[in-house]
């Protein structure tokens, strides 16, 4: 009875299992940029951030994503936020700039 039930939620859990990543997560964790623009120049302190992820290395079309965040506190009240990316997935090339003042 033990073994029906395990292989019922095994089938049962096929669909719902993803292989891909999503690049916007990985870059999340580690810039408030991309959650709130406003976040430029709030920090006492300035930023520089550079992260790169290559996956699956030695195969064509591998997922690579690089990553670049610059956060300037210029005067008392404002601030200045520069943040790009680079994703590749296979024959999808994904590039994003982006540029806050606030």
């Amino acid at each position: 009875m033990k073994n029906i039930i395990a292989l019922l939620l095994i089938l049962g859990s096929v669909g719902v299992f993803s292989a891909q990543s999503d690049p916007n997560y990985r870059r999340n964790q580690f810039s408030s940029l991309l959650l709130n623009p406003a976040q430029a120049g709030a920090n006492g302190y300035d930023e520089v951030s550079v992260i790169a992820s290559k996956s699956m290395v030695g195969f064509t079309g591998a997922p690579s994503t690089y990553s670049a965040l610059a956060n300037f506190k210029l005067m008392d009240n404002l601030g200045l936020g520069i943040s790009g990316f680079n994703d590749k997935l296979g024959p999808i090339n994904t590039t994003r700039l982006s540029v806050d003042l606030a």
